[in-house]
């Protein structure tokens, strides 16, 4: 069995064609999706286009967390999906897992489009949950990411009480758990020791983690809201991954070379970052 996955958009900016995120999963013959960020729906409807097929095989979408980065295509994604099935009527179900907060604002989204839509299944999930993706031969565990500007400590208490939720990375497995898959990790702080080596319990054994990290050394700064490529190749080398690409990153800030420069004293397994419709195997069997 292989998974691939195809970047549908890998940036952190809807000013850039490289949009924000949004990934598609192959597994076999069948797909799911994780975000949907800005461009996710143009990215996908090319991909329609030029396989009609995938609009009745995709089961699935992932979502880490609420923030417009990761939600803002959902509404097209939804609207491509369903004018492109081959039989409308049938009504395949699409499960959506996100948690709570996330799941409030998908639905106001569809809502606002005044976009009815028979073939969705709401599932809310949150931090430590394990399930499996609809009924593709995967399982799924979730990891709580710190994702809020901490400035200063005092406000990060108050704030860190009123927000319920904060975003989910996801591991993916085997059914029977024998195997783990690839880890994806999304926004959020690393910036204690341990932070660090609790990401590395969670996608220990995996063949490839993808991981949103924006910044480098320089614009590491306290009160960030993402890990930089340094600290998860720390994190890779501690859980002994055999390859990791970064994401969510814009030439605006530092560099790519520069990043991968940062991050190699640190790692020293096959590090890259991911490219717009460039697939990228994460398993192999």
């Amino acid at each position: 069995m292989n998974i691939e996955i195809l970047p549908l958009a890998v940036g952190s900016s809807n000013a850039t064609p490289l949009g924000n995120t949004s990934m598609l999963v192959k597994l076999k013959r069948e797909y799911f999706l994780i975000d949907t960020g800005y461009l996710a729906a143009l990215r996908l409807r090319e991909q329609l286009i030029k396989h009609p097929e995938v609009a009745d095989q995709i089961k699935a979408i992932l979502f880490t967390h609420q923030d417009n980065d990761h939600t803002a295509d959902y509404f097209g994604v939804i609207q491509e999906i369903s004018r492109r099935r081959s039989n409308p009527f049938k009504n395949e179900p699409i499960h959506i897992y996100a948690n709570q907060r996330t799941v409030k604002e998908l639905k106001a989204r569809l809502k606002i489009c005044n976009f009815k839509c028979s073939f969705l299944i709401y599932n809310i999930i949150k931090a430590g949950d394990f399930f499996q993706v609809a009924d593709l031969p995967l399982m799924v565990s979730t990891l709580e990411m710190d994702h809020i500007r901490r400035r200063p400590r005092k406000l990060w208490d108050k704030l860190r009480r009123k927000r319920a939720e904060d975003a989910l990375s996801f591991s993916f497995s085997s059914l029977d758990l024998s195997e783990k898959y690839f880890t994806v990790f999304t926004d959020g702080v690393l910036g204690c020791s341990a932070s660090r080596h609790e990401a590395a319990a969670f996608c220990q054994g995996s063949r490839v983690i993808l991981a949103s990290a924006m910044h480098g050394a320089k614009e590491d700064l306290p009160t960030g809201t993402h890990a930089t490529t340094y600290q998860y190749a720390q994190v890779a080398n501690l859980a002994n991954i055999p390859a990791v690409y970064f994401y969510h990153q814009e030439e605006s800030f530092t560099p790519k070379e520069q990043l991968l420069l940062e991050a190699a004293p640190f790692y020293q397994g096959e590090m890259d970052f991911l490219e717009v419709n460039q697939p990228v195997t994460v398993w192999e069997q």
